[in-house]
């Protein structure tokens, strides 16, 4: 994936911690879902995501991860158009 702005990571989040909300103006982030669950809040709506799930975080979209389980939640998020777009709320 040799685009500006395009990347592909696992993110992991421990028990207990956060991924504050943040908001990307012009990238899109899709996520896969690798293990356990996690509470996912977008635009003010929370839901509980959990293996096997997929989404798809659109620009303008404020999102942020909480961790509430007793195992690390992984997951996969591969970015495009992203490069320095990370804006925290």
């Amino acid at each position: 994936m040799q685009s500006a702005g395009t990347l592909v990571q696992i993110v992991t989040i421990q028990p207990g911690d956060t991924v504050a909300a943040h908001v990307h103006q012009t990238a899109r982030e899709f996520y896969v879902v690798l293990q356990d669950r996690c509470r996912l809040t977008v635009n003010e709506e929370t839901t509980i995501v959990r293996l096997g799930h997929m989404l798809l975080m659109e620009p303008g979209d404020v999102h942020s991860l909480h961790n509430p389980g007793q195992i690390p939640f992984l997951v996969m998020v591969f970015t495009t158009n992203g490069a320095d777009d990370t804006h925290w709320v």
